[in-house]
């Protein structure tokens, strides 16, 4: 499922209401591999951004950091994830990460991944940012 489990971290985010809120970037938020919208500790970010960052630059960072900011920990917001599949049916997805980064107990259908897409695209905020091409951000 890899990059694709960005797509429950997005519609976790857009959920929130309050995409102009802003957060600082700790260390600890930013400590994962792979790819990254380039946010370093003591960045202030919005959640817009975050947005943004996770779904046209697969940011790994931007779900961590994220993931923080509603969650609280990894394992806080990764126990949202899997409540949210299970209320929308998801049967056979289990999610260990926010990035999508491996993980023995990572795992879904194609099937419960496109009827997660097809709840996504029902997300005014998630609709069009996955409708964008480009964007200009700003953090720091």
């Amino acid at each position: 499922m890899a990059s694709t489990t960005k797509i429950m971290t997005a519609l976790l985010l857009c959920e929130t209401g309050d995409m102009d809120k802003q957060i600082t970037v700790t260390a600890e938020m930013v400590r994962v591999e792979g790819t990254s919208m380039g946010l370093l500790a003591g960045d202030k970010v919005s959640y817009q951004a975050l947005l943004y960052g996770m779904l046209l630059s697969s940011g790994n960072d931007a779900a961590n950091v994220t993931a923080y900011a509603l969650g609280g920990t990894i394992d806080g917001f990764v126990k949202m994830m899997n409540q949210k599949a299970e209320e929308l049916g998801l049967h056979n997805t289990h999610f260990q990460t926010p990035s999508g980064l491996d993980g023995d107990e990572h795992y879904t259908t194609a099937e419960d991944l496109a009827n997660l897409a097809r709840v996504c695209m029902q997300n005014e905020l998630f609709a069009e940012a996955a409708a964008s091409k480009t964007a200009v951000l700003e953090y720091g």
